[in-house]
């Protein structure tokens, strides 16, 4: 048997803003913030008979 494996990573991507709480109880002005985080890494396996493994696709 032979194999071919693809890996990836799913991401989300997300806006929002940040604070702090400072000193004083009071809370700091508002920072924009995005960006892109991985929530699950994804593995795709297939498995072929010596000889047949097909041409790449990629």
């Amino acid at each position: 048997m032979v194999g071919r494996a693809t890996y990836g990573f799913n991401t989300v991507t997300f806006k929002g803003t940040q604070q702090y709480c400072k000193l004083d109880g009071t809370w700091s002005q508002p920072t924009p913030l995005s960006g892109t985080a991985p929530i699950a890494k994804d593995v795709h396996i297939e498995q072929y008979k010596i000889g047949s493994l097909p041409k790449n696709r990629y």
